[in-house]
């Protein structure tokens, strides 16, 4: 069951004893302060939880940091915001949240940041760039709502899958994240279902046998030849749903039939064959909150309405929504990992960047639209440190994406901007693989004037700044003339 809304109050308590009575207020799930104009580190959440059972299970997307109660009974914490808590929630009839996403102290921030939120936590494409106010208009917030699974004695809790080609066909190696309390003998249902075109359903049951507590059960399903996924100037995007059932509850996740491999030669293998990537960087949002299907869409057509056939979602994991448009119209995804710049040396956040690393995986790895991950964007200190480790545990988790360390200054290509002279793109700079280039250009006169307001023209140059505009690749190395 989705939770609709919550009593909202902004507060720095640590704990629910320190809290007001007054000043609550309903919000709408899912929910980020800053939509409201708020400029706050703490939220906090009060839910009437449904009843049911014999089993409740919360899975909540909040940005960064998670505390729960349940009748002012402590819960436990999460850290990282992409991925789900799920916690099993006591008995009870009131789930209070606190959701925290402090601004890292300067000498912390920014360059040896500990929260992983990449350019959600620091870029010069966010408000105040990278100037001191860049933590500003922060991301703290339930940005993907409140669910309450209610569920058996053994637990269905998540369900993703990898796929590998065989003689004549697939094998599908399904993993299931099942909670126990005991050890468990209980029959699995699995299906596959056309998303996006006719075509008939496949169907599997099963003995699934495991242990108490929890963790991963997996089957092998070996399918026959399938129709391909591909993108869209080559073909369609044939697109299935894999859908397991264990004791009444059930979840799905996308699958696609489709190969991706590099070759001796860096070109990327697209089910065999090569395809000339024709791509662009994309954040489609700071606010995860505030986006939604009919965006991921709109976005999407963009894409390919502009021919390209590829988009590195950069540095940060976005809303479901983008991966599965995406998906559906044959886009390639190229998926950074959420980390920007400098981050901590210590073992203890190498560690949690691991942690999570893992979580991406199994969060967005049933997507067939996603092609390649990538452990860090423009990495300083920490290249040869964290690059090498993350990666080596994505290619862990995932054999059958192609992993790359990092994505680097030196394959970002800016000639005519951040240095040198348009012609210099004749040596190819950033060969093979650009993972970015081009200008920043000012949007026209009426949009700037309804972003900036009276400091559009004439200028007001500090408002400009917080805004990220860059005078000097502007004025001096591009060369463009101030108008009147």
């Amino acid at each position: 069951m989705r939770l609709e809304k919550a009593w909202f109050l902004a507060h720095g308590a640590e704990t629910p004893e320190e809290l007001p009575q007054a000043g609550w207020r309903e919000v709408r799930l899912p929910h980020q302060w800053t939509l409201e104009g708020l400029e706050a580190e703490v939220g906090w959440y009060r839910l009437p939880l449904p009843q049911g059972g014999p089993r409740r299970f919360l899975r909540a997307f909040g940005d960064y940091y998670q505390e729960a109660w349940v009748d002012g009974a402590y819960l436990g914490r999460h850290e990282g915001y992409f991925f789900p808590w799920l916690l099993e929630l006591p008995p009870g009839g009131e789930l209070l949240l606190r959701v925290s996403a402090p601004k890292e102290p300067l000498g912390v921030w920014p360059r040896f940041k500990r929260q992983i939120k990449g350019v959600l936590g620091q870029h010069d494409c966010r408000p105040g760039g990278t100037t001191e106010r860049g933590q500003e208009r922060g991301t703290g917030g339930l940005w993907g709502g409140v669910e309450v699974w209610v569920r058996e004695e053994v637990a269905l809790l998540g369900l993703t899958h990898r796929l590998l080609p065989r003689p004549g066909g697939w094998r599908l190696w399904v993993r299931l994240w099942v909670d126990a309390p005991r050890p468990f003998r209980e029959e699995v249902a699995l299906r596959i279902l056309p998303e996006n075109f006719s075509g008939e359903a496949l169907e599997r049951r099963l003995i699934l046998e495991g242990e108490e507590g929890r963790g991963w059960q997996e089957v092998v399903w070996d399918l026959p030849g399938m129709p391909l996924w591909e993108v869209w100037e080559r073909g369609f995007p044939h697109l299935f749903r894999l859908e397991a059932g264990l004791l009444g509850a059930s979840l799905s996740v996308p699958l696609g039939f489709r190969t991706v491999e590099l070759d001796g030669e860096g070109w990327l293998l697209l089910n065999g064959r090569r395809l000339f990537l024709r791509g662009t960087n994309i954040i489609p949002t700071q606010w995860l909150a505030g986006y939604s299907e009919a965006l991921a869409q709109k976005d999407v057509a963009l894409l390919k309405e502009a021919n390209l056939n590829a988009v590195r979602v950069h540095a940060h994991v976005t809303h479901p929504a983008f991966y599965r448009a995406c998906d559906q119209e044959g886009i390639l995804v190229w998926q950074d990992f959420p980390l920007q710049w400098g981050y901590a040396p210590d073992e203890a956040f190498a560690q949690e960047a691991l942690r999570q690393a893992r979580a991406m995986v199994e969060v967005l790895g049933a997507h067939p639209s996603l092609y390649l991950w990538c452990a860090q964007n423009e990495p300083t200190h920490n290249r040869h440190t964290l690059g090498p480790l993350l990666s080596a545990a994505l290619r862990a988790e995932d054999p059958t994406r192609p992993v790359r360390e990092a994505s680097d200054f030196r394959e970002h290509s800016y000639p005519g901007w951040y240095w040198g002279h348009l012609r210099d793109f004749l040596a190819l700079p950033g060969a093979p693989l650009p993972s970015e280039f081009g200008a920043q250009a000012l949007p026209r006169a009426e949009l700037l004037r309804r972003v900036l307001g009276e400091a559009a023209w004439p200028p007001r140059w500090e408002v400009y700044a917080y805004h990220n505009f860059q005078p000097h690749e502007t004025f001096r190395v591009a060369g463009v003339e101030v108008g009147g």
